[in-house]
Parts: C-alpha cells; sequence; structure tokens
C-alpha cells in the first residue's frame, strides 16, 4: 500500500476520532512517526498509536486483497465485453464465493471467461433482469464464482459491472484485538517516557468490508490487559468504544496524571 495514502487513512481516522471525543486538538506527527500522532492539550502531551482490524479468511488471504483482485477481474471483464459488443450497455454483477481463493491465474483467466457469459447470455433490452447460475448455465461457473447477475435496463448508457460484497459481518474476537494491542505496546515502549499518557486507537469499518465488525457486550466488559492508558475502537467513523483497561504491573508503577478530557465508556 502507497505510504503516502496509508498516512492519509491514518490522520483521517484520528480527525474523526478526536472531533468524536469533542476534543479540539491539531494531532500533530513527530519525524520519526514514534508515535503515530501525538495531541497537546493542558500542557500535557498524549501519544496516539493508530492500527485497524482486518478481517482474514481461514486461508490466510486478507478479504480486503480479495476484494481488490474481484474489482480488478471484474473490471477487465468489463473492458473486454466492451470491446466485442459496444451497442448493448449492461449492468452487471459478479458474486464470488467467499470461501474460495482468488489466485493470480484466476485474474489471468476469469476476465475473459465472464466477458463471454456475458455476451452468450445477454438478456433482452428492457426492465428485465436475468440472473445466471451454475444450474442454468451451458457450462458450470469456475468454484470461484457463485452467480452473475446480468441486466439491461432502458436508458443505461454506461457498462456498470461491480462484484458486490457479502452483507455478513463478524463478531470482533478477543485475539483479534489483544494482536493489535501488544503490536503497537512493542512499539510504544520505546517513547513511553516522553508522553504523559498513551492511547491506542483501532480503527474499523469505512476501508471495504474486510474492516467491518461487530462488538459484543463481551467485549464491552471486558477488562483488556495493557500498558496503554486509554484504548478506544473507531467504529465506522461515525462512533467509538472504549475498552476497560486493566492496567499491568509496569503501567501502575509508571502512570501518569490523567487529564482533564471527556472520560466516555460507550459512545455509539
Amino acid at each position: 500500500m502507497d505510504s503516502g495514502y496509508q498516512d492519509r487513512i491514518e490522520k483521517h481516522h484520528v480527525d474523526q476520532f478526536l472531533k468524536l471525543l469533542n476534543c479540539h486538538c491539531e494531532p500533530k506527527r513527530p519525524q520519526d512517526k514514534q508515535p503515530d500522532f501525538y495531541i497537546e492539550t493542558d500542557n500535557k502531551i498524549i501519544a496516539i498509536e493508530h492500527t485497524q482490524l482486518f478481517r482474514q479468511q481461514t486461508e490466510g488471504q486478507l478479504l480486503q486483497a480479495k476484494e481488490n483482485l474481484s474489482w480488478e477481474i471484474v473490471q477487465r471483464a468489463k473492458h473486454l465485453y466492451e470491446s466485442e459488443n459496444q451497442q448493448s450497455p449492461v449492468r452487471v454483477s459478479v458474486y464470488f464465493n467467499s470461501f474460495e481463493k482468488l489466485t493470480q491465474k484466476d485474474k489471468k483467466e476469469l476476465p475473459n471467461l465472464l466477458a463471454n457469459i456475458v455476451l452468450s447470455n445477454l438478456p433482452e433490452a428492457g426492465n428485465m433482469k436475468t440472473v445466471i447460475s451454475k444450474n442454468i448455465l451451458t457450462e458450470d461457473l469456475p468454484g470461484t464464482i457463485d452467480e452473475i447477475s446480468i441486466a439491461r435496463i432502458n436508458g443505461l448508457t454506461i457498462n456498470d459491472w461491480a462484484a458486490p460484497n457479502s452483507a455478513f459481518v463478524p463478531n470482533a474476537t478477543f485475539q483479534q484485538i489483544y494482536e493489535r494491542i501488544n503490536e503497537k505496546e512493542a512499539i510504544s515502549a520505546k517513547y513511553s517516557h516522553k508522553y504523559n499518557e498513551r492511547w491506542l486507537l483501532i480503527a474499523s469499518g469505512g476501508g471495504g468490508l474486510a474492516t467491518y465488525f461487530e462488538f459484543s457486550k463481551e467485549i464491552e466488559r471486558h477488562k483488556f490487559k495493557s500498558l496503554f492508558d486509554r484504548i478506544f475502537i473507531l467504529i465506522n467513523g461515525y462512533s467509538f468504544l472504549e475498552l476497560q483497561i486493566q492496567p499491568t504491573e509496569c503501567s501502575t508503577s509508571t502512570k501518569r496524571k490523567t487529564l482533564s478530557l471527556p472520560q466516555p465508556s460507550v459512545k455509539r
């Protein structure tokens, strides 16, 4: 991922969070990016580490990467279709199998297959939608694709091809959250003496389906062991959850004075 793009995403998340917290502080970046950001308020300096939750499939491929690859496959198929048919704009939705991993081989082979399937199964012009699935195709779809929807809509002037995502949003697990905490704790230990408090901001949502999670009551009630003074989860950019923390012996002995900022527990 482009580092400039990632920097903008991180800054956007921190700005959203501070606005929700009603903290009128401008986040600043140290030159060495340790921490990711810091804010100054009431003559205190707070370090803010940023990270994101990503959903990972059982085969180890990040869903975010699969979304990007499926989009690229469908757009290549659209261009191939347009090279063969410039008279019949269509709306095509390709539903990929969420349990099958997409590969670079699929990236090469699927666009041509998809374009040919659409060309050979064009519905009649009008507001009629035709759904094509494995059991009614002249040749079966590959295992990576569950279904293709093709529609010729009156007034449609451009081809509109997409790969819709599943609406299923899983619950975040303790392991996923602790992985983010532990990763950032190791970094924050290097500069802990420079700041009055250390906060961790975990962003969820707003970056493709792979970043969306639900947070159970068990997560809200659990006391996470951490060296961070406060841990927040930014949810879809519109709300946040503050996790409860059970300070470790190390964090208790080095705890700095708490700032006079809002102390929300859960804000939805």
